[in-house]
């Protein structure tokens, strides 16, 4: 089986290839640069499931993929709290879709004062680290968590969430 990831980003492609491993053994994991077709940082769930959408069927209409998943992380405004987000979508080539999210968490007010300021959450952790590519690594959870969940566990659950309507289509009929 051909799964046809959305991002070059190695943890959004890691997290997949481990995931897919334990589903569909063997399976080949494509990395495709594509666009999610939203803004940089989107700003609530609707607008992150749809950049998740977006990235999964470019995927899966520019590759010879079975499959096309798609992650896109996200903020969403709770009160008055931030929370940092990722959602994962997976679509088959009969168009069967299934949606999932990863674990929700706040960010700390300096973090979201930026972010209200129209920077990226990847930029302001990179600046508030003082490290390079924070998403690429262990990203913002790892960070506040002190890496007791990472980046890459998060997105793995999305996945795991998402693929729950592909694997056992039947008892979403």
């Amino acid at each position: 089986m051909k799964i046809a990831v959305g991002t070059t980003n190695p943890n959004k492609v890691e997290a997949v290839s481990q995931i897919v491993e334990k589903v569909w053994s063997g399976s080949e994991v494509i990395p495709i640069k594509v666009s999610s077709q939203v803004k940089n940082q989107p700003d609530n769930d609707k607008i992150t499931i749809l950049g998740a959408t977006n990235r999964a069927r470019n995927a899966l209409n520019e590759t010879n993929a079975d499959i096309g998943i798609g992650i896109e992380g996200g903020v969403v405004s709770i009160n008055d709290d931030l929370f940092v987000t990722n959602w994962a979508v997976v679509i088959d080539k009969n168009g069967n879709l299934g949606i999932g999210c990863g674990p929700k968490f706040v960010l700390p007010k300096s973090i979201a004062k930026k972010l209200s300021l129209g920077v990226e959450l990847g930029d302001a952790m990179n600046e508030f680290t003082g490290r390079k590519n924070v998403k690429h690594t262990n990203g913002a959870i790892g960070t506040f968590t002190n890496d007791l969940v990472t980046r890459k566990d998060n997105n793995q659950i999305a996945v795991m969430c998402a693929l729950a309507r592909i694997i056992n289509k039947e008892l979403y009929e």
